[in-house]
């Protein structure tokens, strides 16, 4: 799970794998709004996201640690041609995707900590 400043609890599942951060959210009707998925990787870096084959928008958290390094909002899932990419200005080693309107309705901000519990 992760725990925003506010105290709001995201239950996530994890993409940990190359075939889970590339199938993510895809191809499902919808989010509840304290569930979401928290990518992991080794190694910091800047990857990309897109929404293909998405069926609803999406905040992605950009995340070093447990340090919120900034954000994007309501990403649409519209399909453009080509699929707009996403992707964090600094390195990070988590991305956490969440129900549009998460940031703003929980006052996420550059410089927060999360409480992450990886089981």
């Amino acid at each position: 799970s992760v725990r925003f400043d506010d105290g709001f609890v995201v239950n996530v599942e994890l993409a940990k794998t190359a075939v889970e951060h590339q199938q993510g959210l895809s191809n499902r009707d919808e989010l509840t709004d304290n569930s979401g998925m928290l990518f992991l990787f080794e190694t910091q870096r800047k990857p990309s996201f897109w929404m293909k084959d998405m069926r609803f928008p999406l905040d992605l958290v950009w995340i070093d640690g447990e340090t919120v390094v900034g954000f994007e909002e309501n990403v649409p899932y519209t399909q453009t041609d080509p699929l707009l990419i996403y992707s964090p200005k600094t390195e990070v080693n988590r991305v956490l995707e969440v129900v549009a309107g998460t940031v703003k309705a929980h006052g996420v901000e550059v410089g927060d900590h999360l409480d992450i519990d990886l089981p």
